[in-house]
């Protein structure tokens, strides 16, 4: 508290008793008792001292006749300390008739400052302390008063309403509906109140903080679509940051990501492109499903088989997997098919799509595609088998960052290519187990696997029955007949089940005539079951037998999934691979057929260097070009005459040399 002395005014002491101040000035303070004698304990403080009583408590104010009592922050005391040495000493100038504000001045009073105080000349600007006077002396001579307080900090919401905001928040973004933001403010209020149903911690911001929390995720959509690839990096980066996140998990954003790559097949030959799918888990960065398909376009099956690497246990080395509580994912035609939703409707996953051409808004996995080209791809040392070293994949031709560039061509990049698919897989595999073993920045120096168990361990994940998850992905339907031996067939594999024959027996027994067709759902990437549902005429309603085996299949084959391409065609040929370990280490370098040979023409230059006209070039041309003619034509003629019968007539022959000028009649 600011207070200046007035006479009268009466004050506590720390022992309860009362004075009153019967004398100030700008040096001392006279308190005395409120008792007859006036005189008798008088207590004589100067200023500062009176005013350190006052701060501490030792003495409190009951009545005062100054009706401007200011109050001051702590701020703006600790600010006057430091300003009242250099003040001080300027007003002394001052008042001997020096200018303030002039340069000799304040070199001056920087000298004496440092003399009497031992504070360096450097420690404050000569700007500084001419700001520092004018807010003194337009302040009429009130240090505490010359110095305005700090802005008051916001109120900070509590750890339930920010969770709460920056959830609907990041949902509002990636979905797109982020222009509106007073309709997005209105919808924020609508759900908070819900949820505060639940939770009664949860408070309402007020439109100003939703605006400006809103504003600062939608300038990252400008930098995205300004077209500079390292200014969309670094936003990406930003990004990540933006969105919080608190358990593995909780988000999970899914992309495919097509390379300019094609490898060596087991015949030898180059395969077609090569193409990744990737999902991370936002919270850990940890790449949870990667798995990569050799010539074909983004559809359902492959989706699909990403969504069912992160559910299940199917890499001991990535040992990371659980059923994620949103999916982010664009508007590809895999994640956008009615199978895709459906799967995730049944496994109660929450699917986020974003808007088309916009894959900013799925910051984590785009980062770590980016992460992936330039580490792995472009960025990677390679030994070959003959010790050299090379950097990069071989094969491997980066994306285009200028439109002015042309892409590769699909004969350039099969010629380009040199490694085999077992070692891509192997290095692949290496590569992941490398990057979630490595300290991320955005981690706080942890690796992706520490982040990952540390959430486990906190957050355990319920455990998934594998009956719900093969009936889940069991959403490719096909309708066949229902044989007398209780059996089904569909793509080439026969599903049989004791309650399939008895369904036969039954409705047989009520309409022999009917239809016995009935609907088989399966799951193209694991043919050990099937869901078979029958709609007969003759039953009150439908009948569903889930997990229908394979007839082909022995009891250890149950243990792990098998696609019925792998079944129907063998491992040989096999389009869609999961990432394995493997062992071999080959360069391979296709033939090239050599040039053809030819008689080396002159050169422009030689033909500069021989002062030659255009119609002798013409002319030396042309006489070129016959005298090859004529070689040829005579090597013809060589080959036929050896094959041809040694009794030609010698009129044939004579002919023959007539036409040539050869013939010589007097030798004859």
């Amino acid at each position: 508290m600011h207070y200046i002395p007035t006479l009268n005014d009466t004050f506590v002491t720390d022992d309860n008793q009362r004075v009153k101040i019967i004398h100030t000035d700008q040096q001392r303070v006279l308190l005395a008792p409120l008792i007859n004698n006036v005189d008798e304990g008088d207590i004589l403080l100067p200023v500062e001292s009176f005013r350190e009583q006052l701060r501490i408590g030792n003495l409190r104010l009951l009545t005062s006749r100054n009706e401007t009592i200011e109050q001051y922050s702590d701020y703006q005391v600790k600010e006057a300390d430091k300003r009242r040495t250099f003040l001080d000493e300027m007003e002394r100038l001052y008042n001997l008739g020096m200018p303030p504000t002039a340069s000799a001045t304040i070199k001056q009073v920087k000298q004496n400052v440092e003399d009497k105080h031992h504070i360096a000349k450097k420690k404050h600007g000569d700007s500084t302390l001419c700001r520092w006077w004018k807010d003194y002396k337009d302040a009429d001579f009130n240090l505490e008063a010359s110095i305005k307080d700090r802005k008051i900090q916001t109120k900070r919401l509590n750890p339930a309403s920010e969770v709460f905001l920056n959830k609907h928040l990041s949902n509002v973004w990636t979905k797109g509906n982020a222009e509106n933001i007073a309709g997005g403010y209105r919808q924020y209020v609508k759900h908070a109140h819900q949820a505060i149903e639940e939770n009664s911690a949860i408070q309402v911001v007020c439109e100003s903080t939703f605006r400006n929390r809103l504003s600062d995720l939608n300038q990252f959509s400008l930098v995205a679509q300004s077209g500079n690839y390292s200014e969309i990096t670094k936003a990406l980066r930003t990004l990540c940051k933006k969105i919080h996140l608190n358990r593995a998990l909780e988000r999970v954003e899914m992309d495919r990501l097509s390379l300019n790559l094609a490898l060596i097949g087991d015949d030898g030959k180059p395969t077609e492109n090569v193409s990744i799918y990737i999902a991370i888990d936002c919270y850990s960065r940890y790449p949870i499903s990667v798995t990569y398909e050799i010539g074909t376009s983004e559809d359902t099956v492959g989706a699909l088989r990403s969504l069912k690497r992160i559910i299940t246990d199917s890499n001991q080395q990535l040992p990371a997997f659980g059923l994620p509580e949103e999916v982010v994912v664009d508007n590809g035609p895999g994640y956008s098919s009615e199978a895709f939703r459906h799967v995730t409707k049944r496994l109660n996953i929450s699917l986020t799509k974003t808007p088309s051409n916009q894959p900013w808004r799925k910051p984590f996995v785009e980062s770590f595609n980016n992460t992936l080209r330039r580490e792995f791809f472009e960025g990677a040392s390679f030994t070959l088998p003959d010790g050299s070293e090379v950097l990069g994949v071989p094969g491997y031709f980066p994306k285009r960052t200028q439109t002015s560039l042309k892409p590769p061509t699909e004969e350039s990049i099969k010629n380009a290519a040199r490694i085999t698919i077992s070692d891509f897989e192997k290095q692949l595999l290496l590569y992941l187990h490398h990057y979630v073993n490595s300290a991320h920045s955005s981690l706080a120096g942890k690796t992706p696997q520490q982040v990952w168990d540390e959430s486990i361990a906190l957050h355990p994940q319920p455990a998934t029955m594998d009956s719900l998850i093969h009936s889940a992905f069991h959403c490719f339907e096909s309708k066949v007949k229902l044989s007398s031996r209780g059996t089904v067939q569909v793509d080439n594999q026969v599903f049989a089940d004791a309650q399939l024959k008895q369904l036969y027996l039954n409705a047989k027994t009520l309409d022999k005539k009917q239809d016995l067709s009935v609907y088989v759902q399966r799951d193209p990437d694991d043919a050990r079951y099937v869901t078979v549902i029958a709609t007969f005429e003759s039953l009150a309603s439908e009948v569903i037998v889930e997990n229908v085996p394979n007839r082909a299949l022995k009891n250890d084959e149950f243990s792990c999934p098998v696609s019925f391409e792998q079944l129907n065609e063998g491992n040989a040929g096999c389009k869609r691979r999961d990432i394995y370990f493997g062992e071999f280490d080959t360069h391979i370098k296709p033939k090239r057929q050599k040039r053809l040979s030819g008689k080396i023409v002159q050169s422009a230059n030689k033909n500069i260097k021989k002062g030659l006209s255009v119609d002798e070039r013409i002319k030396q041309s042309n006489n070129l070009y016959n005298e090859r003619n004529v070689t040829n034509k005579r090597k013809e003629e060589t080959t036929s005459s050896s094959i041809s019968t040694k009794h030609s007539s010698s009129k044939t022959a004579r002919q023959s040399y007539k036409q040539h000028d050869f013939w010589d009649e007097d030798a004859v």
